[in-house]
């Protein structure tokens, strides 16, 4: 029986690389490969361990212990190059010879079979003078280092794709996180149990559950993006801003598109916003999670303006009173129309308290300082940025010194101080990114 469960748990990573391989054929991301070869790498080394199980192909193999834990080990450390951010240049090498160091891999798992299989006492030589690997379980006395650095690389792997989820929210990050956990689980069975204990076998059965869960991720994923290529394109952004906006859905779209369809002026200004935001999020050092809503609050931030008439809207000149009061109310219309969507409830405050002062002077409610939602308080940088640059129907735009100069004028005032500077941090790096093509539209 156990040979057959080896040999399914390995089918069924060939079954995950295969996929991989196809979806992400056209990136030229070194961590594509690296996640494909974890998978080949568990997946390919476990079947030495069935095959050279005793009784399957021959008899007592001492090579059969070695494969079950380099099988691990190696997908281990490849799951860790997978979260890595290489540089493009890596990524490029790799793209451009993926499949020749995949065809001298396959050679190289060839040979170490047939040498498993003809001279498995030549394996247990090597390996004794590479390092004396231990093979026994820890009941025996082993001295755990291979186990213990598998262990500590699955758990390294799975927070940095907990991390990616946290800012994406794309399922395939959440389920490789509770997968590389599964398999350090696995790691863990198969070096604390006793040799045939139940708890022995139960490591091919927390691999086996490991996959499945990434499979069960790629799945989710793939219902969004419809295609492979999407999904792994979406997988691996590294960029914090690409990965928040690829987690956007068609009602925030759509709903961001009726505002500013309203209004040439705006064009473009909620996405600017968002990734302002997002960029001053980073400089403050906020969690993923806080980052992915703020970029949500700031797409959404105007959708009260819906409420706003046209002649109001889009009025060349300075505004009356009493239009001015019509415009204020845009927080709380906004507020209301957010509240109905379930999926948006953590960004109400950003979008109810964008146009309230430091100083206790906006609206709608008049709250002061730090009463203010941080994410209020980073909006109303980003938004009031936003404004000063760009041409509206009755004043020019201010260049960005400008701005910027009325932003540190404003802080204590308008203004919470410490987002203003931390907006000062990044915005020479605002200025390059507002440059790219993608921007411009």
């Amino acid at each position: 029986m156990r040979p057959g469960i080896v040999t399914f748990v390995s089918l069924i990573g060939f079954a995950i690389s295969a996929g991989i391989t196809v979806g992400s054929g056209r990136l030229r991301d070194a961590r594509a490969f690296f996640l494909n070869l974890g998978f080949l790498s568990i997946s390919g080394i476990f079947l030495v361990h069935a095959v050279t199980t005793p009784g399957v192909l021959v008899g007592m193999n001492p090579t059969v212990g070695l494969a079950a834990r380099l099988s691990l080990f190696a997908g281990s450390l490849t799951f860790v190059l997978s979260t890595v951010r290489w540089s493009a240049g890596v990524g490029e090498w790799f793209g451009a010879r993926w499949r020749a160091v995949l065809a001298a891999l396959a050679l190289l798992w060839l040979a170490f079979l047939a040498v498993s299989l003809r001279a498995p006492d030549l394996v247990m030589r090597l390996v004794a003078r590479v390092g004396s690997v231990p093979l026994q379980s820890a009941a025996a006395g082993e001295t755990p280092v291979m186990a213990l650095a598998a262990v500590g690389m699955f758990i390294l792997a799975a927070w940095r794709y907990f991390s990616e989820w946290r800012v994406s929210a794309v399922p395939a990050h959440a389920t490789l996180a509770a997968g590389m956990v599964l398999l350090g689980e696995a790691q863990v069975a198969m070096w604390l149990s006793p040799v045939w204990a139940l708890s022995w076998w139960g490591y091919h059965l927390l691999m086996l559950a490991g996959f499945l869960t990434a499979i069960a991720g790629f799945g989710l994923s793939y219902t969004r993006h419809r295609s492979l290529a999407g999904l792994f394109e979406t997988l691996f952004l590294t960029d914090t801003i690409d990965r928040i906006e690829a987690s956007y859905t068609e009602a925030i779209v759509a709903l961001v598109a009726a505002v500013e369809a309203r209004d040439r002026y705006t064009k473009g200004h909620s996405a600017r916003v968002s990734q302002m935001a997002v960029l001053i999020g980073e400089a403050l050092r906020l969690p993923g999670s806080t980052l992915r809503s703020l970029g949500r609050a700031g797409l959404v931030h105007d959708v009260g303006k819906l409420s706003v008439p046209d002649a109001i809207l889009s009025k060349p000149g300075r505004l009356t009173a009493e239009e001015y009061d019509v415009v204020k109310e845009h927080p709380m219309r906004g507020f209301e129309v957010i509240g109905r969507i379930a999926s948006l409830h953590e960004e109400l405050p950003g979008v109810l308290h964008h146009h309230e002062w430091y100083d206790g002077s906006g609206y709608p409610h008049g709250l002061r300082g730090e009463e203010i939602p941080l994410a209020a308080r980073i909006l109303a940088v980003a938004d009031v940025y936003d404004a000063l640059t760009s041409e509206r129907p009755y004043r020019g735009a201010l260049s960005p010194d400008e701005a910027l100069a009325h932003l540190r004028r404003m802080a204590g005032v308008q203004f919470d101080a410490k987002v203003v500077e931390a907006f000062a941090r990044i915005e020479p790096a605002w200025r390059i990114r507002r440059l790219k093509p993608q921007d411009q539209a």
